[in-house]
């Protein structure tokens, strides 16, 4: 979360608390902040969100930044991380199933149109690895 300041009419400071969680990939963590697939800031105070957006738009094409409000900010980003982690599950069942049957892993994922490769690509610190070059997975 990050916060803005400003001052009240009264000469007081004030400040605005946003919340604008990454969503970075380990090993692209420069590239994905760079061409950012969306950008999310959550808050209260409409003036701070869009100060915060302002300064993403000069990189970031307007339609790819998200604007809602604190809670659900911080609830994307929970939900985000909890359906990566049930897609590398599943990831991980079939292609330990495929590699128990002699199946080709990427002919199947090709099949039912998910195409590994985006999650394969975003791999993480847990112990999963899909190699597009062969059916096996190990840990």
């Amino acid at each position: 979360m990050s916060g803005s300041q400003g001052h009240t009419s009264s000469g007081r400071k004030s400040f605005s608390v946003l919340s604008n969680p990454e969503f970075l990939a380990e090993g692209s963590a420069i590239s994905d902040f760079e061409h950012p697939d969306r950008v999310l800031i959550g808050g209260e105070d409409p003036s701070a969100i869009e100060a915060l957006a302002a300064i993403y738009g000069h990189w970031v094409p307007t339609e790819r930044i998200l604007r809602t409000n604190l809670w659900s900010s911080e609830l994307s980003k929970l939900t985000a991380n909890a359906f990566l982690a049930q897609r590398i599950s599943s990831i991980n069942s079939i292609a330990a199933l495929c590699e128990a049957t002699g199946t080709d892993v990427q002919e199947v994922a090709r099949a039912i149109g998910t195409g590994f490769g985006a999650a394969a690509s975003r791999k993480t610190s847990s112990t999963w690895c899909l190699s597009a070059a062969t059916s096996s997975c190990t840990r």
